[in-house]
């Protein structure tokens, strides 16, 4: 048994780094990340340029990718490109609610239940997030 989870273990490592690089190729061809800025009159094009070489967005997507990883092992996943602010504190708050989520709804997924998924979504979002909080 155990090693029949080490070898789950093992053949779940591949699975993620190819699936992460498809979600970051397909995102980084989406759009450009600086597109708000290009279009606001106070940038100047020194900032953008120096933006650019900050975040590695002159680079191809797989070097791209590589800086990436490091940012998500070595630096918690980096900062902002819009705020400047690092990104961990924000998927600290947030965690536990998808997890709250995540654990409420999967009994009823497994037993494919989909109207049991709906009242527990409402009810772990009216306990999560106040009313007032979500208008």
């Amino acid at each position: 048994m155990l090693t029949y989870v080490a070898r789950r273990v093992l053949y779940s490592i591949p699975v993620l780094l190819v699936s992460s690089f498809l979600s970051f190729t397909f995102v980084s061809l989406a759009g450009d990340p600086l597109a708000n800025l290009r279009q606001n009159p106070r940038v100047s094009q020194l900032t953008l340029h120096l933006l650019v070489h900050k975040y590695h967005l002159d680079a191809s997507v797989p070097v791209r990718y590589w800086y990436w990883l490091q940012d998500v092992f070595a630096h918690k996943l980096g900062t902002s490109l819009i705020t400047s602010q690092p990104i961990w504190p924000d998927i600290q708050r947030t965690i536990g609610h998808t997890a709250q989520i995540l654990f409420n709804l999967m009994p009823t997924s497994l037993t494919g239940n989909p109207g049991a998924n709906n009242f527990l979504m409402l009810r772990c979002r009216k306990r999560i997030v106040p009313h007032t909080a979500s208008t």
